[in-house]
């Protein structure tokens, strides 16, 4: 198996053999978590993307597939997506402002 995939974002992690999603903050890289599926991965990262880079961000999938969430995060408040978003991420989101 190939630790490589073709989403951004996305690695596999040999020891536990899941796909783990991470995304590069104010030079840092902050884990998004460790998923079963490349996909599920793939989808973390994206909308982590989103909520950093609003709809100009790079995804892995079409922006149009997040259309519905977009408000949620990107907007504020954020309350519900704030939960799935690492603490870490979190607070260097808060520090880029």
């Amino acid at each position: 198996m190939t630790k490589s995939s073709p989403f951004r974002g996305v690695t596999l992690f040999r020891p536990t053999g899941k796909w783990r999603a991470q995304i590069s903050a104010l030079g840092r890289t902050v884990s998004l978590g460790d998923h079963d599926t490349e996909e599920e991965a793939a989808r973390a990262f994206d909308r982590a993307a989103i909520n950093k880079g609003g709809r100009a961000a790079k995804t892995n999938f079409s922006i149009v597939e997040y259309e519905a969430e977009i408000a949620e995060l990107t907007g504020k408040p954020k309350q519900k997506h704030q939960q799935v978003l690492p603490k870490a991420f979190k607070s260097l989101a808060h520090a880029r402002h």
